[in-house]
């Protein structure tokens, strides 16, 4: 399944999910289950990336924008957290290194507490469905 059905049931966990589902209904979904989310807009450079996840975790303006300063944020979240990232495939496909080390940071950082959580939401279709994975793992 790929959609954020475990949000509303509440079996879901951290990690990071791509979905085909849209924004708003993930944002509702997260929210309903009482995680804290927040939509990182669309980026095709790093400094874009860097400013959208600032403005979307609410950030100051001396937030470093670099992995050390992310990860620093990301394990000062004190409730559950997702983050959605939107139209995701413009970044991974601009930056695919760059990419990668973002995503290992987070793969990281779900498996701490509290819970966090990253949805790639695209609404492109997915190449190879045996790589979907979804809120509810049915």
């Amino acid at each position: 399944m790929n959609s954020v059905a475990g949000l509303t049931d509440g079996s879901m966990s951290g990690g990071i999910y791509r979905v085909r589902d849209s924004v708003p209904m993930i944002m509702t979904a997260a929210t309903d289950a009482g995680w804290s989310a927040a939509v990182v807009e669309p980026a095709e450079r790093t400094a874009e990336l860097y400013d959208h996840l600032a403005l979307a975790l609410d950030l100051p303006s001396w937030f470093g924008r670099n992995l050390d300063a992310l990860w620093d944020v990301v394990t000062d979240l004190d409730r559950p957290t997702v983050l959605i990232m939107e139209d995701w495939t413009r970044y991974a496909r601009a930056r695919p290194g760059r990419w990668q080390l973002i995503m290992e940071l987070f793969a990281e950082r779900c498996t701490r507490t509290p819970p966090f959580a990253v949805v790639l939401a695209s609404a492109e279709p997915l190449h190879d469905r045996s790589k979907e994975t979804s809120w509810n793992s049915d």
